[in-house]
């Protein structure tokens, strides 16, 4: 299911992007939390603020956590899709 394949003025679509922007957003942040040691969330928050695209950050999750954390963001973002599209689909 596409934003743009829904029957939503052009005003709308965006403001979905935005939410669901910022719903993943906010898990992924608390999946990252959740595995990574407390004692290394300040600097990861300070890395992150300074390069948030950074191709460094997934490897500096790795090493911290010692978990393949790209693949348990992949799961979550997955989990988190199917959420907003059954939400998506139940409000028509």
């Amino acid at each position: 299911m596409e934003i743009e394949d829904q029957n939503l003025p052009a005003k709308e679509k965006v403001k979905l992007r935005q939410m669901i922007d910022e719903i993943l957003h906010q898990h992924i942040l608390t999946v990252i939390f959740d595995h990574l040691p407390a004692e290394f969330h300040q600097e990861f928050v300070t890395k992150f603020h300074a390069f948030p695209s950074s191709a460094d950050l997934i490897p500096y999750l790795k090493g911290k956590s010692n978990k393949d954390i790209e693949q348990i963001i992949q799961n979550e973002a997955d989990k988190i899709k199917k959420e907003i599209i059954a939400e998506i689909k139940s409000s028509r």
